[in-house]
């Protein structure tokens, strides 16, 4: 996976979606063809888990959308996805298709979820770090 060192791969989410620890607070979901509601939501309480097996209380969401089909655009039961998981720190989403960043962009306004967008993985997962660095009150250099 791109020379990503991953502590974690989820073997029981659906297979439209990869799910991937990639060190503390970073989570890499690969969405892909024609995800659900429901898969992403199955995803939240896997998440959830490996937020408390590793003594986490927050989490950031690096999503690739690159090989997504279509858009799993259903907002009451993304609400109702939402209400039975622990909500990301950040959102991350890398090529999203134009209707998820303005979901994104909603979600944003109405939580305190921080959301962008990405051209590549790498570079999702680097800015992910500077946020958790930033959180953890430590030092770091932003590259953007």
């Amino acid at each position: 996976m791109m020379g990503l060192n991953a502590d974690y791969v989820a073997q029981d989410v659906p297979m439209a979606i990869q799910l991937t620890r990639i060190e503390d607070h970073i989570y890499l979901l690969v969405l892909s063809g024609s995800t659900t509601i429901d898969e992403i939501a199955s995803l939240g309480s896997e998440i959830t888990r490996l937020n408390d097996e590793h003594g986490e209380d927050y989490y950031i969401e690096v999503v690739d959308m690159s090989e997504l089909h279509t858009i799993p655009f259903d907002l009451r039961g993304l609400r109702s996805s939402l209400a039975k998981t622990r909500v990301p720190y950040a959102a991350l989403l890398v090529h999203p298709p134009y209707l998820a960043t303005m979901a994104a962009n909603i979600l944003g306004k109405v939580t305190n979820l921080i959301t962008e967008w990405y051209d590549t993985r790498e570079a999702a997962i680097e800015r992910a770090r500077v946020l958790i660095a930033e959180k953890e009150g430590v030092k770091s250099k932003d590259p953007r």
